[in-house]
């Protein structure tokens, strides 16, 4: 068995303008996985070649989400020219010597650092995790390529507000990111954040607590449960503008076509109406379908955006669940033609006040 030998490393130090790492975050679709990769230019490429020895970064996201995997990253350890890349990951790999005394690695490990480090790294799933990977070499024509993919991030919306940044920073405990001894200190251009979604539940499975109007309270009732159950509607769901300024939904206190009918007499947006009231009456205690969830629409409009509590009462004769009844109306009656700064809508279903969605143009 041949020997690998760790090439020696030096910290970075300040870096001439020929020398640069770039270290980018990609997202192809909503949903999809973001890819973190590193791209070598001038001193710090050779030949085609990098001439990083080893990194280390954190990378976390914010409004809620959370990474929940990690792949696409290097598993066969040790870099050679028919399988180049940063496949030896310092928190988890294992080396062991053969009966003559010859190191070898046993498993490279994967890229998510050490839970037990000193600093307790975070961890999938997590909204902040730490990643360190190197590379093993015999010579430089076996070295990564300048450039090339880290790894991959899944991540999911367990909120359901669409989007947040990724924030990538070097992780200085464990060095940031080191060169081998041919390469030149260099500048590290890391994304400042990076914008990125997720296709996952629009209304999260922790929801019942945060919500308002949370309907019945019975034992073994899960209103997630129920939403899935009634088809998933969107109405039900916390909406956001494209750009991260919210669009209150006023669904949980009578507002089953989420839009706002004119303005009342002060200039406040007025949500519960007519139409309104015509879903509900198109609804009205008509049972589901073999307990699969509300079912019908009224004008395109689900008939589970007339249930307001988001709670059966009772079953029909024919044994199957009422999904909108009298407590329904009762909240629709609430609501009914108030201005939206006037309580029950002076905040809608995710506490948020009205004005947060005036910052934007009308609807």
């Amino acid at each position: 068995m041949r020997k690998v030998v760790l090439i020696l490393v030096v910290l970075l130090m300040a870096a001439p303008a020929m020398a640069a790492v770039t270290i980018t975050a990609s997202q192809v679709a909503p949903g999809d996985p973001v890819d973190i990769t590193y791209d070598c230019t001038g001193d710090d490429a050779s030949g085609g070649y990098s001439l990083i020895a080893g990194m280390a970064f954190d990378i976390s996201v914010d409004n809620g989400f959370l990474i929940t995997s990690i792949g696409n990253f290097k598993t066969d350890g040790v870099s050679t020219n028919a399988s180049p890349g940063f496949g030896i990951y310092m928190g988890s790999i294992s080396i062991l010597a053969d009966p003559c005394g010859v190191y070898y690695i046993d498993d490279p490990g994967d890229p998510v650092a050490d839970p037990c480090a000193p600093d307790s790294p975070g961890q999938i799933p997590g909204n902040d995790i730490t990643i360190e990977l190197g590379a093993l070499s015999e010579n430089s024509d076996d070295a990564p390529e300048a450039s090339g993919i880290l790894c991959s991030l899944v991540v999911s919306d367990p909120c359901g507000v669409d989007t947040a940044t990724m924030t990538i920073s070097l992780d200085d405990t464990r060095g940031g990111m080191v060169m081998t001894d041919q390469g030149d200190p260099c500048s590290i251009n890391l994304p400042a954040g990076f914008q990125i979604s997720a296709a996952g539940d629009c209304f999260p499975g922790s929801h019942s607590a945060a919500y308002l109007a949370g309907g019945t309270t019975t034992v073994g009732w899960n209103e997630y449960d129920f939403w899935v159950q009634a088809g998933k509607p969107d109405c039900w769901c916390q909406q956001s503008f494209a750009d991260g300024y919210p669009k209150v939904n006023y669904q949980c206190k009578g507002d089953a076509d989420f839009e706002f009918v004119g303005k009342d007499k002060l200039g406040k947006r007025v949500w519960v109406t007519g139409l309104d009231l015509d879903v509900v009456v198109a609804a009205w205690q008509k049972g589901d379908d073999l307990d699969t969830g509300v079912v019908g629409t009224y004008l395109g409009i689900s008939y589970a955006c007339a249930d307001f509590n988001h709670a059966f009462e009772g079953k029909n004769k024919n044994g199957k669940r009422v999904n909108v009844t009298g407590a329904d109306l009762d909240i629709l009656v609430a609501g009914w033609q108030d201005g939206d700064d006037v309580a029950p809508l002076d905040v809608d279903c995710y506490g948020r006040a009205s004005s947060a969605d005036l910052l934007k143009p009308p609807l």
